[in-house]
């Protein structure tokens, strides 16, 4: 089929050859070219797909048909290429070649088609005939399938009230086991859930003890950073004074120098007064020798010496004050010494406290973030706990739906023995469950006291429904698997 529909797609691109041929020998226009090209290239690609659908189902003949078809558009496909380079003159001298070419190619293309169509009505026919031929057999076979089936059915009718005498004493233990393993399960939920509500009790009381422990950690923190704040102002101001001291000893030293230099002006002067002293007790002596006419002489020399013996005792005085200002200098400056000393040692006191407190700072942030991760683990290990509980409570619930389901199984199983082996078997059943029947398991309730949100109430147990007369087909639907037969 799928070779007949490429066949008639590959006449369609032929006939398509045909027409853009016309239309270019008409136009001359590229894009009429460019069409016929076109169709040259799918007309190729559907004959290579024939050969290759032909190929894969091994059928030789069509093989050597599409052997013999492409040569012939080759040609075809050649002389139109040659008559489409030709100048436009020469283009109709050269159009009956082209239109030879086609007529060679179409009907070897549309016996190729008209066969490979045969070929498909053929096969279409033999696949009808095929299908009227099984409707034949199904309907053959569905009688015979009848047949046996009513026999099975026959045969299993007399067995299968044994069967479900069986089945249902099987049922009546494993409903007996469930209700048992259900009221354990009510009671281990039950315990269960009281002592995860204990738990997640506990555990809020330990996370809020953490965040108090948080909080006060978190302020210790806080006044921590408030002390290496001022304790850095302090290192600052007392540093400041050290460096004050330390001009202070500089001021001091360079006034010490300078009354040293005044002191050694004022000795100068001293020296400077002792000889003048000298000359005038030489002028006074002189001017004695002179007689009358050194008298004048005399006295101005006895002035200079008065005045050269006052200016000694100026110097001596100034150089007894320079002295003692000197020593009170000294005094200062040594004083200064000390102080700048006790400065530094109290500006490295007050680093190393600086950093102890920055460190205890530092330590009291690391431990305000571990408690602050604590809570918060804390806090997921309570959420996890409430979820326990949760669960524990929804276990029990499901336990006691459980045995709810179970108690309706084992009257189920009451009914079925009672349809299958009369009153017997029903007396049977129920002696047996009023010796097993337990009693139902007291609904939960929310053990928990604390102010994680309140659990929502459990909801109650189903009750067994009431006995009532069971229908055959209600408790097993022969109809289900047997309506074929």
């Amino acid at each position: 089929m799928a070779i007949a529909v490429r066949t008639n797609m590959a006449l369609n691109n032929l006939n398509k050859c045909r027409r853009f041929e016309k239309d270019f020998l008409l136009t001359g226009t590229p894009d009429k070219l460019k069409e016929q090209q076109d169709s040259f290239a799918d007309l190729e690609d559907e004959l290579d797909t024939i050969e290759a659908l032909a190929k894969k189902d091994g059928n030789t003949k069509m093989i050597e048909d599409i052997a013999k078809i492409h040569p012939l558009v080759a040609t075809y496909e050649k002389n139109f290429e040659t008559l489409a380079a030709a100048p436009e003159f020469e283009r109709m001298a050269l159009a009956p070649k082209v239109s030879e070419a086609a007529r060679a190619a179409e009907p070897v293309l549309e016996n190729f088609y008209n066969e490979v169509q045969d070929r498909a009505n053929n096969f279409t026919v033999a696949a009808k005939d095929r299908a009227k031929l099984m409707g034949r057999l199904a309907l053959g076979l569905g009688a015979i399938a009848m047949l046996i089936g009513a026999a099975l059915a026959f045969f299993m009718g007399r067995s299968i009230s044994a069967t479900l005498k069986q089945v249902s004493s099987s049922l009546n233990e494993g409903a007996e086991q469930v209700a048992a393993a259900a009221g354990e399960i009510s009671s281990s939920s039950q315990t269960l859930a009281e002592g995860a509500s204990e738990q997640a009790a506990a555990v809020e009381e330990t996370s809020a003890s953490l965040e108090e422990v948080g909080a006060m950690i978190k302020q210790d923190a806080d006044n921590a950073h408030q002390a290496d704040s001022l304790m850095k102002e302090a290192n600052t101001v007392i540093m400041n004074a050290d460096e004050s001291m330390k001009k202070l000893t500089t001021s001091m030293q360079e006034i010490s120098a300078a009354s040293a230099q005044t002191q050694k002006i004022v000795k100068t002067i001293d020296e400077i007064a002792f000889q003048t002293n000298l000359l005038a007790l030489n002028a006074a002596v002189e001017a004695a020798r002179a007689g009358e006419a050194g008298a004048g002489f005399a006295v101005v020399a006895d002035e200079v010496r008065n005045l050269a013996m006052r200016a000694a005792e100026a110097a001596k005085n100034t150089s007894n004050l320079i002295e003692g200002t000197m020593q009170k200098v000294n005094t200062g400056s040594a004083l200064v010494k000390e102080t700048s000393e006790s400065f530094n040692v109290a500006a490295e006191s007050t680093t190393r406290i600086a950093t102890i407190i920055s460190e205890i700072a530092g330590a009291v942030s690391q431990q305000a973030n571990a408690i602050n991760q604590v809570t918060k683990a804390i806090h997921e290990i309570d959420s996890v706990t409430q979820g326990n509980a949760a669960a524990a409570e929804e276990s029990a619930s499901a336990a006691e739906e459980l045995n709810a389901q179970a108690e309706m199984m084992k009257g189920s199983v009451g009914h079925l023995l009672e349809m299958v082996g009369g009153a017997a078997g029903s007396s049977s059943v129920r002696t047996e469950d009023k010796k097993l029947k337990r009693p139902p398991t007291p609904a939960l309730t929310s053990a928990r006291k604390t102010t994680a949100p309140a659990k929502k109430a459990l909801p109650p147990a189903p009750k067994p429904a009431p006995a009532q007369r069971a229908k055959p087909e209600d408790i097993i639907p022969m109809g289900d698997e047997f309506e074929d037969f």
